[in-house]
């Protein structure tokens, strides 16, 4: 079959792994593959040789936006005709490329990235609903995902398939009294709670680890002063070596108010790490089994989170009944599992 999957660039991001896996996946299994980009990056992961990348010429740098949006939509479809594909697979802007591909006899399916609940200036509800109809099928990350989906555009054919684990390396390090979390520092991700629970907890031979880059450092740098755990926060910076990072720490504590589908919560359970997250409205129900592989904590109840936390950080023996739990269900988000339900979802009559 010949396959095509479109998505911004290949640069470092969820999106762009899942395609990666994906394409190597295809190109294995003797299937045709393109991949068809909008923007031109670095390329940032590994792609199998048998896989075509189309890249645009032109820059946004050299356009005004008015001629860089009719050009980009004469590349779109330019480039899916020459490609002729039996299908295409779309990771980005969907009502977008939906627009662009009107009047091209291509069956093409949708990957929604995001939280479909949160509100996109340039991507509302009812562009939404016009323009997914043209899908043949739809693809969420998470159940919550998939049902807000439905309620938006009514579409009788969703998929809920997640984003892969990526494989661990193991590193020769050895695992210190640290409670890490990963993400960037902004908005949203709910470090400020994360920073109050912590001082409050019963803290000594304990660190806190914010590994990610963003601009709330500064503040939550002085917030952490201000509560006294200046000498007990590591603001890590962006991690190249997060496999290292999360080794070297002993629990994985996820504050999100919001996600697409956290992969930083996957990666800590493949570590394996005794894990704890708010049980935000995308994503860490549909990866923890609360008590059994990890805790759920409900959105915003920093004292149940500070309860649960302190009660990790005293008993090594859950911490270990939570991580082993933790690898052993992680097996479900295997790349080529989730690659085949890809590949069988996007092949059916």
């Amino acid at each position: 079959m010949k396959i095509c999957l479109t998505n911004a660039t290949l640069h470092c991001g969820g999106a762009e792994r899942a395609i990666a896996e994906l394409a190597n996946y295809l190109a294995a299994n003797g299937h045709e593959v393109t991949i068809f980009l909008l923007f031109k990056q670095d390329v940032f992961y590994h792609i199998d040789e048998r896989v075509k990348i189309i890249e645009p010429e032109f820059s946004r740098a050299t356009l005004n936006k008015y001629s860089y949006a009719l050009k980009t939509i004469g590349y779109i479809r330019g480039s899916i005709k020459k490609i002729n594909p039996d299908v295409v697979l779309n990771f980005i802007f969907p009502s977008f490329f939906l627009l662009c591909t009107i009047g091209l006899a291509y069956p093409i399916y949708i990957s929604i990235r995001n939280n479909p609940a949160n509100k996109i200036a340039f991507d509302p509800v009812w562009l939404r609903w016009l323009t997914y109809k043209r899908a043949k099928g739809i693809i969420a990350q998470t159940s919550y995902a998939a049902r807000v989906i439905f309620n938006q555009v009514k579409h009788p054919n969703i998929k809920v398939i997640p984003n892969y684990v990526k494989e661990v390396t193991q590193k020769n390090v050895v695992a210190q009294n640290n409670i890490i979390t990963v993400g960037r520092l902004v908005t949203g991700k709910g470090h400020e709670d994360l920073l109050e629970i912590f001082a409050g907890l019963q803290n000594d031979g304990w660190k806190l680890v914010f590994a990610g880059d963003g601009p709330l450092k500064d503040s939550l740098e002085q917030k952490a002063a201000a509560a006294g755990i200046g000498n007990k926060t590591v603001f890590a910076g962006f991690q190249p070596d997060i496999d290292s990072a999360l080794q070297q720490s002993k629990i994985f504590a996820f504050c999100s108010y919001s996600e697409g589908f956290p992969n930083a919560l996957l990666e800590a359970m493949a570590t394996p790490l005794a894990c704890i997250s708010y049980d935000c409205n995308a994503g860490p129900a549909d990866i923890i089994n609360n008590s059994v592989n990890g805790f759920l904590i409900p959105v915003g109840d920093k004292k149940m989170f500070a309860t649960k936390l302190q009660q990790l950080m005293n008993d090594e023996n859950l911490r270990i009944a939570l991580s082993t739990n933790a690898a052993e269900s992680i097996k479900a988000f295997h790349p080529a599992k989730l690659a085949q339900s890809y590949l069988d979802f996007i092949a059916q009559k």
